[in-house]
C-alpha cells in the first residue's frame, strides 16, 4: 500500500536530482534545455486549447523526444503547475506503472497529433483524475516543484487570475489564495 510519506519520499528524492538544473531566477526554457540536456532527448513545450473536459496537460514520450503540451487558455501560475505535472510524469515514465487509460475520442487526438497513432494518443490523454497513485504522485511532485522553483523568492502576490473570471470572482481566488499561504511570485 503506498501512504502518503512514500509518495513524498520519491517526490523528493526526484526533486533532488535535478535540483542543479533550476535555475535563479526561474526561466522555464532554461530550465527544460537543461533537462532535455541531461535526459539526451529533446523537449518540446507547446500550449493548446484544450477542452476543459479533456485532461489539463499532456505528456507524450516519443522514441527520441518529447512533447508537453498546457493549456493555452489558463493562467501563468495554473500553466506552471501543469507544465510541473508533466514533467512528473516524464520523469517518473509513469505510463510503464500502468496507468489505465479512459477513452479518448478519435476526432479529437486526430485534431490534436494527426501524426501519433490514436493507440498511443488514447494511452496519454487517458490519465485522468488525482484518484491513482501516478496521478496523485504527479501532483505532489508538480507542488514541490513549485515551491523549490520560488523558494527565497521574497515578493510575492497572489496567482493570476484567468481573463475569463468576474471582478469579483478574481477578487474571491486572490484572497483565498492568500488566506491558504499561495503565492505568486514576482520576478
Amino acid at each position: 500500500m503506498t501512504t502518503p510519506d512514500s509518495l513524498h519520499e520519491e517526490c523528493a528524492q526526484l526533486l533532488d536530482q535535478v535540483q542543479g538544473l533550476i535555475p535563479v531566477p526561474w526561466d522555464v526554457n532554461l530550465f527544460l534545455a537543461r533537462l532535455s540536456a541531461h535526459r539526451g532527448r529533446s523537449i518540446t513545450l507547446t500550449t493548446a486549447d484544450l477542452d476543459p473536459h479533456a485532461p489539463c496537460g499532456i505528456y507524450l514520450g516519443l522514441a527520441d523526444s518529447d512533447i508537453i503540451v498546457v493549456p493555452a487558455q489558463s493562467g501563468t501560475y495554473h500553466r506552471e503547475h501543469v507544465l510541473a505535472h508533466e514533467i512528473a510524469h516524464m520523469l517518473f515514465d509513469s505510463e510503464a506503472a500502468g496507468a489505465s487509460p479512459s477513452p479518448v475520442d478519435p476526432e479529437f487526438a486526430r485534431a490534436l497529433f494527426p501524426d501519433i497513432p490514436h493507440s498511443l494518443i488514447t494511452a496519454l490523454l487517458g490519465r485522468q483524475g488525482y484518484g491513482t497513485r501516478v496521478e496523485r504522485r504527479a501532483e505532489l511532485f508538480a507542488e514541490m516543484l513549485q515551491e523549490r522553483i520560488h523558494e527565497g523568492d521574497t515578493e510575492t502576490e497572489p496567482p493570476a487570475a484567468t481573463p475569463t473570471m468576474s471582478e469579483e470572482q478574481q477578487q474571491i481566488a486572490a484572497r483565498l489564495a492568500r488566506a491558504l499561504g499561495h503565492s505568486r511570485r514576482k520576478k
